[in-house]
């Protein structure tokens, strides 16, 4: 295996799990507006 193709692999990968982290972190953010809006909160940040 040559480096140029190792780093590649390397460089999907890390967008890969940038992806991943994005979407549990955009589904979080998203559960914990749901949460808020629906309680009778209202301290806005």
């Amino acid at each position: 295996m040559s480096t140029s193709s190792f780093l590649l692999m390397i460089g999907y990968a890390f967008r890969a799990s940038l992806l991943v982290v994005f979407i549990i972190t955009f589904n979080d953010h998203r559960s914990a507006i749901s949460i808020a809006s629906s309680s009778t909160a209202t301290s806005n940040n």
